[in-house]
């Protein structure tokens, strides 16, 4: 059996195990969110506010969030830039987080290519590691930067964030936690441009969030 077999396998154990106590604790606190995502800068940087979006209330309904913003910030010569967040106060079963992989692809768009990229946090070396991934759709290339904000952690995977709720749960009796997506188009731009951008935007985003959602 080789390694990667044998880390599936505990992995699968610790996923079903702990689902089990997870959905057994009926004691979870809910953890409001610090500032509501209503007031959300006007400035990120050198990104400015230029549209906000709100969602339909049926689709509020169905993705179970507390609280939620959607904005597009735009800067000079630059494509614009889609900046949602979603905050639950309280993860469990019928309140999930939906992950881009299973909610963007498909409707005519594929997958080009999917990674992990380190974000800067200071000029010290600290990293911030978030999911990266470039959707084609016809002539278009849509470019997502997103990742996981629970207690106090930055999670750049759907399982990892999964294991430390587990934990959390069981812990903390928390489960409360963000996901963050931050999107960009791309027509006839280098990718290597939009990429960038979507990075330093990123940098500017995740000290923000301190503001709003609730650490360790």
């Amino acid at each position: 059996m080789t390694f990667k077999v044998r880390s599936a396998i505990v992995i699968c154990i610790l996923l079903i195990t702990g689902y089990i106590v997870f959905f057994s604790l009926d004691r979870l606190q809910e953890v409001p969110i610090l500032k509501s995502l209503d007031e959300l800068p006007k400035n990120i940087g050198e990104w400015e506010l230029a549209d906000r979006i709100y969602l339909k209330d049926e689709i509020v309904d169905m993705l179970g969030v507390d609280e939620y913003a959607e904005a597009v910030y735009t800067s000079p010569g630059k494509p614009a830039i889609d900046l949602y967040i979603s905050y639950f106060n309280v993860l469990k079963e019928g309140k999930q987080f939906h992950s881009p992989k299973n909610c963007l692809i498909g409707s005519g768009s594929y997958l080009e290519s999917a990674e992990v990229i380190h974000i800067p946090l200071d000029d010290s070396g600290n990293t911030v590691p978030v999911s990266f991934m470039v959707l084609q759709k016809g002539d278009t290339k849509q470019l997502i930067l997103y990742w996981f904000h629970c207690r106090g952690r930055v999670v750049s995977s759907e399982y990892m964030e999964r294991i430390y709720r587990i934990f959390d749960a069981i812990f903390k009796k928390r489960t409360d936690g963000a996901f963050i997506r931050i999107v960009a188009h791309d027509n006839d731009r280098d990718i290597r441009d939009t990429r960038e951008m979507l990075t330093k935007f990123s940098h500017e985003v995740i000290p923000l969030l301190d503001l709003y959602i609730p650490g360790r």
